[in-house]
C-alpha cells in the first residue's frame, strides 16, 4: 500500500495503530476461514464456536 500514491497521501501508513487496525481483522478472518475449511473437509457441521 505504501507504493500507491493515492493511498500514501490519504492513509497514515506509518502509524502503528493503523497497522494494528488492519492486521488483526485480517488475522481473525483468516483463522475463521481456515476453521470453516477444516469443518468442510472433515464433513462436520459448521459452527462458530467449537
Amino acid at each position: 500500500m505504501g507504493r500507491v500514491p493515492s493511498l500514501e497521501e490519504h492513509l497514515p501508513l506509518d502509524s502503528t495503530w493503523f497497522r494494528f487496525a488492519v492486521a488483526w481483522p485480517l488475522i481473525a478472518a483468516t483463522v475463521a476461514v481456515f476453521g470453516w475449511v477444516e469443518d468442510v473437509a472433515a464433513r462436520r457441521s459448521r459452527r462458530l464456536l467449537p
